[in-house]
């Protein structure tokens, strides 16, 4: 007999509970990653040292030494194709050693960014008067093919967080502050006495820097840094 499961009824969420969900996701997100990368960095280093030995292993074979006891490498070639072989494997492991904590920092901040958009359209949603600030504009055509207003709004809202996550991540704070200051009528800063603020600008910094230069320091990079006063960017060129 086919089992009935009774629904659970649904409650209405209240609305600062929009915020602690997405707050605890963010946290498990984070949590999950600072966990993850030394398991993942394990097993890369074990693939590393394995690919190493097998490759010094197969070098310690080919030695030989000549009628002067001069020592010297022979690779029949029958065999290159092996030894070629070992190389690349090492090589691979190698990469990914230095690749993979970098993933995990582009990873740290697509997180934060996701986190922030929810933020965002959380406001929007508990505070309808933030639309007012958003200045957006839609061609009347785009409009008509929408069948309410909610639409309208909600294609307004999507704008308005593609907008604020191009910015800078200093001045996604600095818009954070305004809309919170037109939700509470009074001054509200993120920015101001903020201990963290600097290392949370340099890792955001960093996270361009692999996603678009591979790593490599940029005239940006160091300007953004000098100007938020992160320790030791001076000496780097």
């Amino acid at each position: 007999m086919k089992k009935e499961v009774e629904q659970e009824e649904i409650q209405e969420i209240e609305e600062w509970q929009l915020f602690e969900f997405a707050l605890n996701d963010f946290i498990t997100e984070m949590d999950a990653l600072s966990e993850s990368l030394p398991l993942m960095m394990g097993l890369v280093n074990g693939r590393l040292k394995s690919s190493e030995k097998k490759v010094e292993s197969f070098v310690k074979k080919q030695k030989h030494k000549d009628e002067d006891g001069e020592k010297f490498f022979f690779i029949r070639e029958d065999d290159i194709g092996e030894f070629n072989k070992l190389q690349r494997e090492r090589n691979s492991a190698f990469a990914a050693y230095k690749i993979l904590p970098r993933t995990f920092v582009v990873s740290l901040v697509s997180q934060y960014d996701a986190f922030l958009g929810d933020l965002i359209r959380n406001m929007h949603q508990v505070r309808p008067e933030l639309f007012h600030s958003v200045d957006r504009q839609l061609p009347f055509n785009q409009i008509m093919e929408f069948d309410d207003l909610d639409d309208v709004k909600e294609m307004i809202l999507e704008k308005e967080v593609e907008s604020v996550l191009r910015e800078s991540h200093f001045e996604q704070l600095k818009i954070l502050e305004r809309k919170i200051s037109v939700i509470s009528k009074v001054g509200f800063t993120l920015t101001s006495n903020l201990p963290i603020l600097s290392t949370f600008i340099e890792v955001t910094e960093r996270r361009n820097l692999f996603v678009h230069t591979n790593g490599v320091i940029s005239k940006q990079y160091i300007e953004n840094c000098r100007k938020h006063k992160v320790i030791g960017c001076d000496k780097l060129k």
